[in-house]
């Protein structure tokens, strides 16, 4: 069993996000409220995550590659909460065919799901998009360093204008600013039954990290180490991340 140390990197965003506050019961009325957050994506495999003292946390990933007409759909099911397909159709000027398609789609991609209401059947989002206020940034709970990590490193998969698009389907969100975190991690190199292997242990909290292990068991080639195409050594504006 060998051992190395690699950090991954991490997109940390300040926004500002409009958070709908419904009011009513018969007739739903939504307010919008302004909310200060600092958002965290993982930069390699673009999930949305909070970090705890029990380290990186997965909130929630969202499919790349949706159509504009499934974002439209998933934001305003996102919105009210539930939908029928002739509501759907009448809120986007679809037809009951084209939404219905819309919604099948949605529910394959496991992002909503059906509840039978009586004789019809409403669809409610199965992902769950917690309130960005619950949400803790990397930086708000360890000191970042500029300059480049020691370790080797991962440079991000996913480009900020990416994760923009991920943001923005689950919140009405404007970004201030951003910053590039490398998070540490132990990662070793197992052998068992003939097979290849790796365990990811949080080099911060010393946790074991599932959620890293199966991000980097992506991009790890286990004859050479890493992937070299994700490996830079002199990147720019890169803020190592450590323990207080």
């Amino acid at each position: 069993m060998s051992i190395r140390q690699y950090t991954t990197p991490y997109y940390e965003f300040d926004a500002d996000i409009m958070i709908p506050k419904t009011k009513g019961l018969l007739f739903k009325k939504f307010e919008l409220k302004s909310v200060k957050a600092r958002i965290t994506v993982d930069a390699l495999v673009n999930t949305l995550v909070s970090v705890s003292e029990k380290g990186v946390v997965p909130i929630l990933h969202l499919p790349q590659k949706m159509t504009d007409e499934e974002v439209r759909a998933f934001k305003l099911l996102l919105m009210s909460r539930s939908t029928t397909t002739a509501s759907l159709a009448s809120l986007l000027s679809y037809s009951e065919a084209k939404a219905r398609r819309i919604l099948q789609g949605l529910t394959t991609r496991g992002l909503i799901k059906q509840e039978r209401d009586g004789r019809q059947i409403q669809y409610i989002p199965a992902v769950y998009v917690p309130h960005p206020s619950s949400l803790q940034g990397i930086s708000t709970l360890y000191e970042l360093k500029n300059g480049e990590p020691p370790e080797e490193k991962f440079t991000p998969y996913v480009s900020v204008s990416d994760t923009e698009k991920l943001l923005k389907i689950i919140w009405d969100i404007k970004i201030n600013d951003y910053r590039l975190i490398y998070y540490p991690y132990h990662v070793w190199k197992t052998y068992e039954s003939g097979k290849e292997g790796i365990i990811v242990v949080d080099t911060i909290t010393g946790n074991a990290s599932d959620f890293a292990g199966k991000v980097l068991a992506k991009t790890f080639f286990f004859t050479d180490g890493v992937n070299e195409k994700h490996l830079l050594y002199n990147h720019t504006k890169s803020y190592p991340c450590t323990a207080n």
